[in-house]
């Protein structure tokens, strides 16, 4: 709570409560975020297993920031008077993206994350954005235009996520904001940075709930007079490319690369074998997820398939997971998948190595981010930055 005082100076409601369901039948890791409380369901051992600062530690920060983005300030597309006129969420970029990025903001000011932990999660992020095949024809702003059509996929299982990448404004949208915000230290030495945009668009009188609409052009307004730039550009560039490459400037500019090596990284699981050989299986064997462009693909292995053996050993995950570990270049591996009864064999090659993301300091640059996630509220709150247009 003190750390989003620091950013906001204002908080718009007189009582705000987590609801938190813990169970096993409670829809773990779903949230639901209203002015004045949170609606939110994790797992029975959420709170006893450490999994509250941990893995998920940006579940109740993320519900908690909606207070601001997306309750108190909503887009005016969102805001509609009644049940009859349609959602339109082109500006889920803005609802979430930020929101997204306050969750993990919040948990590592807040302590929930160390500075290292905060890296590797922003890794994590990195890399499940690197790895959306999707985004050569799927630009991001259409991964918000088209939540009606897609919001489903949160509530059920869908098959290729990376090429689907069906809600990577949060995520995604995340990376804009660091990137947004390196900008705006580099622009002033300093002097600013994103919080003052936060403050200046999401701050106001506060004390009660209440809504506030905006538009892009209002997002875009608030930006300049925090640093003035054109921001315009900035942020359409990137929601309509179709660029294969991940926007992941925020990091560079923020003094830090993506990197992979076999070191584990705390909150990558199955997904190291996504970013290893382009496949990811669950713990039964069942593939979610293919990468295109990658072997497996080639090899033609598609989601849905199972994986009953591996070299012609039945399927144990954690062997799956060591055989790749001790993988040598040039060795291959022999999967048989079962699909619909239909068994096949395919020889795919077992790379090299586990690749786990990391962030690697890049020589001769300023350290943005540890400075950024480091604990910003202190006893007296310092008052934003008066913004009266000028530069």
């Amino acid at each position: 709570m003190a750390e989003s005082r620091a950013i906001f100076h204002s908080e718009h409601f007189s009582h705000y409560a987590f609801l938190v369901a813990a169970g096993d039948y409670t829809g773990p890791g779903s949230g639901f975020e209203h002015g004045e409380s949170n609606d939110t369901g994790v797992a029975a051992d959420f709170f006893h297993a450490g999994r509250a600062v941990s893995g998920d530690g940006d579940l109740l920060p993320h519900e908690y920031a909606h207070s601001w983005s997306g309750k108190y300030r909503r887009p005016r597309d969102l805001t509609m008077a009644d049940y009859q006129q349609p959602a339109e969420t082109d500006l889920l970029w803005v609802y979430e993206g930020v929101t997204a990025h306050l969750g993990y903001l919040l948990a590592s000011r807040s302590g929930f994350w160390s500075a290292e932990q905060a890296r590797e999660y922003w890794a994590g992020i990195a890399a499940k954005t690197a790895a959306e095949s999707g985004r050569t024809w799927r630009p991001l702003q259409d991964t918000a235009d088209a939540v009606p059509v897609t919001m489903p996929a949160i509530f059920s299982r869908y098959d290729w996520a990376s090429w689907v990448r069906a809600l990577d404004y949060y995520e995604e949208g995340a990376l804009l904001w660091l990137e947004a915000g390196a900008i705006i230290s580099e622009r002033t030495g300093g002097q600013r940075s994103l919080d003052d945009f936060l403050a200046a668009f999401y701050g106001g009188e506060g004390g009660r709930a209440g809504v506030s609409t905006y538009t892009e052009q209002d997002v875009f307004d608030t930006l300049n007079r925090v640093s003035p730039y054109d921001w315009a550009g900035f942020f359409r560039e990137r929601l309509t490319s179709l660029s294969a490459q991940a926007p992941l400037g925020g990091l560079e500019r923020s003094g830090w690369r993506l990197v992979y090596d076999a070191t584990p990284n705390a909150f990558i699981h199955s997904a190291v074998m996504m970013y290893t050989i382009g496949l990811q299986a669950g713990s039964n064997g069942t593939i979610g997820d293919v990468a295109r462009g990658g072997t497996p693909y080639a090899a033609g292995i598609v989601p849905g398939m199972k994986i009953v053996k591996v070299n012609g050993k039945p399927w144990v995950a954690k062997e799956f997971t060591e055989l790749l570990a001790a993988a040598k270049p040039g060795q291959q591996v022999q999967l048989t998948t079962d699909y619909a009864g239909v068994t096949q064999v395919f020889t795919i090659a077992a790379g090299n190595g586990l690749r786990y993301p990391h962030l690697q300091r890049i020589a001769g640059t300023p350290d943005r981010l540890t400075p950024y996630f480091a604990p910003h509220a202190q006893t007296t709150v310092t008052p934003p930055i008066a913004l009266d247009g000028a530069n």
